[in-house]
């Protein structure tokens, strides 16, 4: 196992897969093994392979994180969005106030342009944090993206009283005021837009 590490940290994938399958002919339930081969599999792009050793990893310790964060790494990078949540989710239900779970969750909602989740999402770390500044900012900047999806999917009401929020929130918010104007000169308002 140690060799395997060793390989592993060093940039050598294959050969560290090399040595973990050694140990796997051995001991095919070894946690950790499992867990690095995966890991080997993923830092090489063979996605199918990672899923297979960090699902195997995840059913012998259902408490461990590590392999379901792995896992949904691979889902991730292997495109697929949705085993990824269902995944992360799963962790979020056991756990609501795992910041890790809930940041992993809100990134895939990023990448995905999922805002109405990612609002969300950020809006619970914002809570369970203690320097809220950052995400705070961020939580802004996700508002503004719910706000405009919201007016893409015609619920121009809800969509403006976020930019309205985010304006009082934070009168800097420069995005906000120009989206604003942009909906109200659809409606037929220009001259509050122009004050805008």
């Amino acid at each position: 196992f140690s060799k395997g590490l060793y390989a592993y940290l060093s940039g050598k994938y294959d050969q560290a897969i090399s040595f973990f399958r050694d140990i796997i002919k051995i001991e095919p339930n070894h946690f950790y093994t499992l867990l690095r081969i995966g890991d080997a599999y993923q830092q090489e792009r063979n996605y199918p392979e990672a899923i297979k050793f960090h699902k195997r990893a995840r059913k012998l310790d259902d408490k461990n994180l590590e392999a379901p964060f792995a896992l949904a790494n691979d889902y991730v990078l292997s495109g697929s969005y949705e085993e990824a949540i269902s995944i992360i989710q799963e962790i979020v239900r056991k756990d609501s106030s795992n910041v890790e779970a809930l940041n992993r969750l809100r990134d895939i909602y990023i990448r995905i342009a999922r805002w109405d989740g990612a609002h969300e999402i950020q809006g619970r770390i914002v809570k369970h944090r203690r320097d809220r500044g950052e995400d705070a900012k961020l939580l802004m900047g996700l508002r503004y993206e719910f706000a405009r999806y919201l007016f893409t999917k015609g619920d121009k009401d809800k969509s403006k009283r976020l930019l309205k929020g985010i304006i009082r929130a934070d009168n800097a918010f420069i995005p906000a005021y120009v989206a604003l104007g942009d909906m109200l000169i659809e409606d037929g308002e220009s001259s509050e837009a122009a004050d805008l």
